[in-house]
């Protein structure tokens, strides 16, 4: 009996063996099931990937869309830039120029200022020279006169 239970365990023992080293047809039905699932799965697969290509594709040209008009307005930027510097130019010139009238336009009047006392100044010389005249006529007439009267009161012979 000793003998019996011992073949029976090896046997069991050897089964068991047999029965791990080989897959059991439920894992290989399984492992098929599971391709024939992902094979049906693929076009649903197949779409969602169609769809991520369809949002990247609308992502990158709305993306594309506004590098196009970043370069646009840096383009637009850069000119009108451009614009107003060359307006600038143009504004600083007529600044020079203005500057240089104004200057001419001081010294225009500094020397009709100048010009006006000078012609005062003569005038007043003018004015003093004839005062001055007519006052040493005056005394010369009455040194003619005192000189040449008589002392008796009456005119001169």
């Amino acid at each position: 009996m000793f003998q019996l239970w011992r073949i029976g365990a090896a046997v069991v023992l050897t089964s068991g063996i047999i029965a791990h080293s080989f897959p059991s047809p439920s894992v290989e039905i399984a492992g098929v099931m599971d391709r024939l699932k992902d094979i049906y799965s693929i076009p649903d697969k197949l779409e969602e990937l169609k769809d991520q290509y369809v949002q990247m594709q609308s992502v990158l040209i709305e993306q594309q869309r506004r590098l196009e008009e970043a370069q646009q307005a840096a383009e637009q930027f850069a000119k009108r830039q451009q614009e107003l510097i060359e307006q600038n130019d143009v504004y600083r010139e007529q600044n020079e120029l203005l500057t240089k009238r104004i200057d001419q336009l001081a010294q225009d009047k500094f020397s009709q200022q100048q010009l006006f006392r000078k012609i005062a100044a003569s005038v007043l010389v003018l004015a003093g020279m004839g005062l001055l005249y007519l006052i040493s006529v005056r005394i010369w007439r009455y040194w003619s006169w005192r000189k040449h009267r008589n002392p008796s009161g009456g005119a001169g012979t």
